[in-house]
């Protein structure tokens, strides 16, 4: 049997003042959907997290994480 995805989620973070960190869970179905989403991206909000669920060769259920990290970067000729 091969591995396959059956869900896939990006998750994405942005601050609110009233009601502090807000996670959004967005579901899609192809690469090109995230690829999307993510380049459509509103000021404050940061791509978290994507989770795969599937399941692998063997028939078990998995899940893979791919975590990110945020920053800001200044830029060196406006300082």
């Amino acid at each position: 049997m091969p591995a396959q995805v059956n869900a896939a989620t990006v998750i994405f973070h942005r601050w609110d003042p009233i009601q502090g960190l807000v996670e959004q869970a967005v579901a899609f179905d192809s690469i090109d959907e995230l690829f999307v989403r993510c380049l459509e991206i509103q000021p404050g909000e940061t791509v978290q997290r994507v989770i795969l669920d599937g399941i692998d060769h063997q028939g078990a259920k998995r899940r893979l994480t791919l975590a990110f990290q945020s920053a800001t970067v200044s830029d060196p000729s406006t300082e």
